[in-house]
Formats: C-alpha cells, structure tokens, sequence
C-alpha cells in the first residue's frame, strides 16, 4: 500500500486526470438526477395550487410556464380585461386574477397583476407594503437579495424594443414592499399594477405638471406638445374603454371543484381562449424529461465506457513503464499476483478517492448550477 501511495504523490498530473475522471463518471448522473426531480417537485406544487388557467389558445406548456414561472412569452395574443371582469362578475364562484408576463428589468420578470394575487398565492410581506399608484413595484425576497435592493429604490425596465416610440424607453419603478421568501419563482419576480404595465405598451398617457391637455390654435382645438409618455405617474389615464385592454393570463381557484369545471367548459366552448389545468401541461412536460433523461442517461453509458476504456489505457501504460519493477518484486518473493494486487490496490484507491470528492463537490455543486439557472 506504500508503494501504490508513493506511485499517486509522485505522478500527481496523472493521478489528478484519473481522481475527476472517475469524479466525473459518478457525480453526473447523481446531479442531472437531483435537479431534475426537484424541478419536477417544484413545477407540479405550483400547477397543483393554480386549479384552472385560462389564456389565449396556443401551446398549454409554454403558456403554464409563462403563467406560473413568468418565463418570456413568444406569443403576441392577447386575452382582454373584459375577459377578466366577464369572470368576476359571472356566478362561478371563487377568486380571479390577471396577470401581464411580459417585461423584465435586469433579467427579473415584471409582472403586472392585482393585488389579490398576494392572497391567491398566500404571500406576506417582509418590509414595506404592496403596491398603491402606477409607478409602483414590489419585489420578491430573492431579487431584492441579491441585487441589494430596499424600500425606496428604483428600478428600471429592460427596452424590449428601443424604436417603437409609443412606449416609454426608461421607465422607473419604486419599490414598496419586499415580500417574504417562498422558496418559489415569486422569490425572483417585480409585480406591479396592471396601470404600469399598460403605459410601458403605449396604451396610457401622461403630460407634465402645469401644461394643459389641450389647448387652442387658430380657433382649433390641438393636443398639447406635453401629450406624451411623461414619468409623472398621476397624470397617465386612458380615454378608451379599460376593459378592452390587454392580459396575458388569468388564474382561477373555484370554491369548489364545479365552479372551476363549468368555468373550464363555457371558457373551451369560445374559439380564441382555452381554460385547462396546468398540472395536466405538466405532466405532458415531466413525460417529455423522462424522454430527455433516458437519452442523457444512454450518452452518460457512452461517455463513462470511453473514459473507462481511457483509464484502462493509462493502466496498461503503467504496466509497460512498471514491468521491470514486477518482475524484481516477483523474484525477491512478491508472488505470482503481485501485478494484480499492485494495480488492483491502485484503481481501487483512486476510486476512493473520487468518491470522496464527489461527496464533497456534489452539494455545492447542485448549489452552484441551482444558482447559474
């Protein structure tokens, strides 16, 4: 055993090159499994607290993930805010809310809704309170964390296009509340008021303090030069009728499992929406990982054979370096396996080795990707 540890210490490159080789070949399954079931763990809960979605028809798994993990939505239809109020106002019975998944600010969702989705998701605050007036956001426990942001601060919305010149270039938002940590996508998320939303789409309009909305040119009745996307939030209103803008996504939880199944079947029974369940998105989704991880899994197979085979060649190396010193040791007594033990000890404490480091690494490092995604 001696002689196998002094063979490790002196050729380090090596036995390096072989201890993460071998690393590799057992932490990746182990990590590609660990965040795939926690994933899936995590998607499932938050489909299972939103009984029903209701949006415009199009593809259920990038809608579910829009709506319940605010991910960048493709699709430029919209449902409108009557849909909402057709809801509210209808006899099912239950709690409604609107959402707007579209903005960003530094990478982080701004998502526009109303203040019931606070109550709808059981969210309490950490500091400060939710938002009042357009203008302004709350911030989830995580972003605020890691961007060090506190009560007062202002935030900037991403310009998702920086020639469209009906809509504001650089809005500022300031933050009112910091909620508590849910260990959910709420946790990295703004929510504002759906009003803030709809002025960073053009649809509102402001105009600065002490300059009229309108005024007389040669008998002539003009807009005002101050007509325009101003950052004074109280002067933004909209002249059309409110309920003709519009949403992204409204999220329905029924007092009972009836309300949420009628609601399911006037709302499919309209061409341009579709009401269904997310968990069922879900499962279509866990089924496509199931598909990806069996593939990843076969590669893993291939990948680890190669290295294998890898090791094997630097071990008949080692031999063909070595075998002059096996044969001094089998004629001064080391007997007739002394080739196998010699080897045998060393694969075998590389392996230890390995595995002690993947012990090591295998949380930081499930904490490391966790973080880079």
């Amino acid at each position: 055993m001696r002689l196998v540890w002094h063979y490790i210490t002196f050729y380090k490159i090596r036995s390096v090159i072989i201890i993460f080789t071998l690393v590799a070949i057992i932490t990746t399954p182990l990590v590609s499994s660990s965040l795939g079931t926690g994933l899936l763990e995590k998607v499932s809960e938050r489909a299972l607290k939103t009984p029903l979605l209701i949006t415009r028809r199009g593809g259920k798994i990038k809608e579910t993930l829009s709506a319940l993990f605010f991910l960048k939505r493709e699709s430029g239809q919209y449902l409108l805010y009557k849909d909402f109020l057709e809801i509210e106002e209808s006899d099912y019975r239950g709690s409604s809310v609107p959402l707007f998944v579209k903005y960003y600010s530094n990478k982080s969702p701004v998502v526009g809704t109303h203040l019931e989705y606070f109550e709808f998701r059981n969210l309490t605050f950490f500091k400060g309170h939710s938002f009042s007036y357009p203008g302004d956001v709350v911030t989830g426990f995580d972003v605020a964390k890691s961007k060090n942001l506190k009560i007062g601060d202002k935030i900037k919305l991403d310009v998702s296009n920086p020639y469209d010149l009906t809509r504001l270039k650089t809005l500022s938002l300031v933050i009112k509340g910091i909620l508590n940590k849910k260990n959910n996508s709420d946790d990295s998320t703004f929510f504002t008021g759906l009003q803030t939303i709809w002025a960073m789409e053009g649809l509102l309009h402001g105009h600065e303090k002490d300059d009229p909305f309108v005024e007389k040119i040669d008998g002539e009745t003009v807009f005002s030069k101050s007509l325009k996307l101003s950052q004074d939030f109280s002067t933004y209103h909209y002249h059309g009728d409110q309920s003709q803008l519009p949403i992204t996504h409204i999220l329905f939880r029924g007092k009972q499992h009836k309300d949420e199944t009628l609601l399911k079947y006037k709302i499919n029974s309209s061409i341009p929406k579709m009401a269904y369940r997310p968990i069922e998105s879900v499962d279509e989704l866990i089924k496509v990982f199931f598909n990806i991880k069996e593939v990843f899994h076969r590669y893993h197979i291939f990948w680890s054979l190669s290295a294998l085979i890898l090791i094997f060649m630097i071990f008949t190396f080692i031999y063909q370096i070595r075998k002059e010193e096996f044969k001094t040791l089998f004629v001064i007594g080391g007997g007739p396996f002394i080739i196998f033990k010699n080897l045998g000890l060393l694969f075998i404490s590389y392996f230890v080795m390995a595995l002690f480091f993947s012990l090591i690494f295998f949380k930081p490092l499930i904490i490391f990707i966790r973080m880079a995604l």
